[in-house]
């Protein structure tokens, strides 16, 4: 006999569609989805990402505005702590020079939320 209300529950174990072929989840993968979502969920993540892959190169005073400073630095760090992009920055004489590229992951991710954004348009 089934358990009462069982049907609804979709287990992570075994998702329908075979959505994730890998098997089952680990702890780690769960944290790295949260991880994702939460910077998905952030006013700012499609823009910060379309601009750095625009421009190849993207000094910070590049990146969009439409957000607060905090908010932006916020974004940057997440995003580096998903490897969706990189920071650099040389010592020249006279400034430091930063910049961001996007990573061939934040390139994925990029073309992945271009792909949930059309979804909205149907």
């Amino acid at each position: 006999t089934q358990k009462r209300g069982s049907a609804n529950r979709i287990s992570l174990d075994s998702p329908p569609c075979g959505v994730l072929k890998a098997g089952p989840l680990t702890m780690e993968m769960i944290s790295i989805i949260k991880g994702i979502f939460k910077v998905v969920s952030c006013v700012g993540t499609y823009d910060i990402l379309r601009r750095i892959k625009e421009r190849g190169k993207c000094r910070y005073r590049e990146l969009p505005d439409n957000m607060s400073i905090d908010s932006r630095n916020k974004r940057l760090i997440q995003m580096k702590s998903l490897k969706l992009i990189t920071h650099h920055f040389e010592r020249g004489k006279e400034k430091r020079i930063e910049w961001y590229e996007i990573t061939d992951k934040g390139i994925k991710f990029l073309s992945l939320l271009g792909e949930i954004d059309e979804l909205g348009d149907d």
